[in-house]
């Protein structure tokens, strides 16, 4: 019976466990949005309208690779239309998987004309990120970035993955009890 439920743990983990979250890359613990602002040259929330990835022979993961975005609000940086962040190729090299046409809550570092973000940085899906929105409130621009609701897609998912492993565990259990008769 230890044995039964010792497995039924590590099948339980292994759903439970969001490989997403993890990258060869090592990054400290974010700092809370108002310090992430203060520490950024620029903090905006945008729309990716273009990626430009490098070509060639010779590929590495930690090629640059160039966003632009159509910035809808601003709390701080250069106050454009558009700006253009510079990211590395692969999470492996801490670099950060924009997709074009999708929003995100981008947190920059360096020179206003070369900015660059990663993984490391608080840069996320703008759906993600509700507790920056609440805390840096409406920004400096006149577009208002509407505080997007969470979807439930991970907690179905968990949901599924939680019942498989019950039922998992039924059919193991009844199993065992026919082979120790």
């Amino acid at each position: 019976m230890k044995k039964i439920i010792l497995f039924a743990f590590i099948i339980i983990s292994l759903f439970l466990i969001n490989t997403a979250l993890v990258h060869a890359c090592s990054c400290a613990l974010n700092d809370p949005p108002k310090e992430a602002l203060e520490k950024s040259t620029a903090v905006f929330a945008g729309k990716v309208i273009d990626i430009e990835t490098p070509g060639g022979t010779m590929v590495s993961s930690f090629d640059p690779v160039k966003v632009t975005f159509d910035v809808s609000t601003l709390w701080k940086g250069p106050d454009d239309k558009t700006l253009v962040v510079t990211t590395a190729r692969s999470v492996a090299s801490c670099g950060y998987g924009f997709r074009k046409d999708q929003e995100y809550m981008v947190y920059a570092r360096g020179e206003e004309d070369a900015l660059r973000t990663g993984i490391c940085s608080r840069t996320t899906s703008l759906a993600n990120a509700q507790v920056d929105l609440e805390r840096l409130g409406e920004g400096l621009g006149e577009g208002k970035v509407p505080i997007p609701q969470p979807s439930n897609l991970f907690q179905i998912v968990l949901l599924i993955g939680a019942l498989i492993v019950v039922i998992a565990i039924i059919i193991i259990t009844v199993i065992v009890r026919k082979y120790k008769k």
